[in-house]
């Protein structure tokens, strides 16, 4: 089986179509853990804009439901557009194939934090911007 964008085998997000979020959310000793991983084709520096206010609004809820914070991370990985180049007779044709898409990963550490709720915030938070909208 081979792994998609964020480096995981699970049937449930195989492949690098934009929008497959994988999440998962578990207890680790006392901390509440959630990952999350996905496929954008939108501009890594919007991306960035709107991937910081998510880590901010993230910051807020932990803080006004009585949660610590231990790490709330995320990193942005652009794949790379491959240009081709082909001779024929005595022109050189280029053409650009790939495609211009983000891996966006992210990950909340926290303490005093439901599982269930830190769920569903984060894929409330991360719908927009999956879906766009």
């Amino acid at each position: 089986m081979e792994k998609n964008a964020c480096g995981h085998h699970h049937k449930h997000h195989e492949g690098k179509e934009p929008g497959n979020l994988s999440m998962k959310v578990y207890k680790h000793d006392q901390a509440t853990v959630a990952s999350a991983c996905f496929v954008s084709r939108e501009e890594v520096h919007s991306l960035q804009k709107k991937i910081s206010e998510i880590l901010k609004d993230m910051a807020g809820w932990v803080s006004e439901n009585n949660g610590i914070i231990g790490h709330l991370k995320s990193s942005l990985q652009t794949q790379g557009e491959t240009i081709i180049l082909s001779l024929t007779e005595d022109s050189v044709n280029a053409n650009k194939s790939g495609s211009k898409e983000v891996t966006i990963n992210l990950a909340c550490i926290v303490f005093g934090i439901d599982e269930k709720d830190m769920e569903k915030k984060l894929a409330d938070v991360l719908d927009p911007v999956i879906h766009r909208r």
